[in-house]
């Protein structure tokens, strides 16, 4: 079985068993406590992970190309928060105060993203791989300008319960752990999808 294919009949559907999982574990989460901050930071985020991750199956569901492109650029939007609010999460979370400059910076530049992907600089277009008639998003200039802040959040959010880590003890020690290492998973994952289009190709 070619790769090209596994990525079309694999992955492709993955993109919805992701936004089922995380839209569930964001409610669960959100309703377990609705007065904790932290809580509602997750459940944004697990929400917007879910958002985002389906429309790589969608634009692949959907006949009409241009709906698809439409769809994908919706599904882009709640990616465009996602750094930032990743970060504001991991402050949240380490109770680690940041000036309200920084996160209303992110919060910007999260906004400015999310208003060019409806522009062809995000996203010009879909790309079709023959024979197999899967589609991928073609990446314009700010889309890799996307990526560089994505990772640079990210990392940032990470380094962030790191080093809150460093003078936990015991279980709460151990719990952050699990929670760098499953948000580690969760990057290179994120990673993996920015990366996807181009390892079909070559």
């Amino acid at each position: 079985m070619s790769f090209v294919f596994f990525v079309h009949e694999v992955l492709m559907p993955s993109g919805l068993v992701s936004w089922v999982i995380n839209c569930s574990l964001g409610l669960f989460v959100y309703f377990k406590n609705r007065a904790s901050a932290l809580n509602r930071f997750f459940a944004i985020f697990a929400l917007s992970v879910g958002c985002w991750s389906v429309g790589s199956s969608l634009e692949n569901l959907i006949v009409d190309e241009y709906l698809a492109l439409y769809v994908l650029r919706l599904c882009y939007i709640s990616a465009s928060f996602l750094p930032t609010l990743f970060l504001h999460f991991s402050l949240v979370l380490t109770q680690r105060s940041v000036t309200r400059n920084a996160l209303k910076l992110g919060y910007l530049l999260s906004s400015m993203f999310a208003i060019l992907t409806f522009t062809p600089i995000f996203i010009p277009r879909l790309r079709v791989i023959e024979p197999y008639g899967f589609r991928i998003s073609e990446p314009g200039p700010a889309y890799y300008a996307f990526f560089i802040f994505f990772v640079a959040c990210l990392m940032s959010g990470l380094w962030i319960m790191r080093q809150s880590m460093q003078v936990m003890e015991g279980s709460q020690r151990r719990q952050m752990q699990y929670i760098i290492l499953s948000h580690l998973i969760a990057l290179s994952a994120g990673i993996e999808y920015f990366s996807r289009g181009d390892r079909i190709i070559s």
